[in-house]
């Protein structure tokens, strides 16, 4: 059986994370 790894990241820029909300900007990598 194969396997595989996907990385998500959130970009939020410069924003401190201070309203504990995530933005939805998201990005997929997959290897």
């Amino acid at each position: 059986m194969g396997v595989y790894e996907a990385k998500v990241a959130w970009s939020r820029g410069d924003q401190p994370f201070l309203d504990k909300r995530y933005s939805r900007a998201h990005s997929w990598t997959f290897d």
